[in-house]
């Protein structure tokens, strides 16, 4: 994983370039549509969540805890950046706190240009910005508020 520094190698440079030029080749229709598939396939036809029903609706079975059923938002970012990746979330969290829960129950963020393919080094990538990600939620101690 690579910040933005005044001294990148000519290879740095090169990764980027090759990273960026991803992007233009991704479509957010597909990519979402994509997401959907794997929510609706794995999360709920495999049970990884009891309170998903749908790839549309979350919260369901969690009335008795005070939580109403939602709708599922997807957002998206084609963006290969590590730091616009994490903007991106942060959008997505401003977003999720000031609407109300029967507007967006849930958000499920698609960043499909953060590691494309199925290389190792590709999933290295996308883990290593999950991690970055995941410390920044930290750091605002929004794990114990989102979960």
């Amino acid at each position: 994983l690579i910040i933005e520094t005044t001294e990148r190698t000519a290879e740095d440079l090169a990764e980027k370039k090759a990273r960026t030029a991803v992007e233009d080749t991704l479509d957010e229709y597909r990519c979402t549509a994509a997401l959907k598939s794997f929510v609706d396939r794995i999360v709920v036809g495999l049970e990884a969540c009891p309170y998903t029903k749908s790839p549309e609706l979350s919260g369901t079975g969690l009335e008795a805890r005070g939580v109403t059923p939602g709708p599922v938002a997807y957002r998206y970012s084609k963006s290969s950046d590590a730091c616009a990746a994490v903007a991106s979330f942060w959008t997505s969290v401003c977003e999720l706190l000031s609407v109300p829960e029967s507007e967006i129950s849930t958000t499920l963020l698609s960043l499909p240009a953060i590691g494309p393919g199925n290389s190792p080094e590709a999933h290295s990538r996308f883990a290593s910005v999950v991690e970055l990600i995941s410390r920044n939620l930290c750091l605002f101690r929004g794990d114990g508020v989102f979960g």
